[in-house]
């Protein structure tokens, strides 16, 4: 995460607070179901709005994850453990 991302993501946690976070995390990634759903079923408008909510979550989800992991060690560590996975499951997928 750049520095200045990172200033304004801990700002955010110190100005809301970590309970009100979470809670908008939950309700940003619910809004993220629905554009998909929209997105999927060709809505006018659709492709913006999942363009904004996968924006608002990802920039929660920075900020939990900032929260739980200040160093961001773990979280990227998990990172590159799902993707190597998801990796080897690609693998299998295309040798069959």
């Amino acid at each position: 995460m750049k520095t200045r991302e990172y200033k304004i993501i801990t700002q955010a946690l110190s100005a809301y607070g970590p309970d009100a976070q979470l809670v908008q995390l939950m309700e940003e990634c619910s809004e993220l179901a629905v554009a998909a759903a929209h997105y999927r079923r060709n809505r006018e408008g659709a492709r913006e709005a999942l363009l904004e909510e996968l924006a608002d979550v990802r920039i929660m989800s920075m900020q939990i994850e900032a929260l739980i992991d200040p160093r961001g060690n773990e979280a990227e560590y998990v990172f590159e453990r799902k993707i190597e996975r998801l990796a080897a499951k690609l693998a299998r997928r295309s040798a069959t």
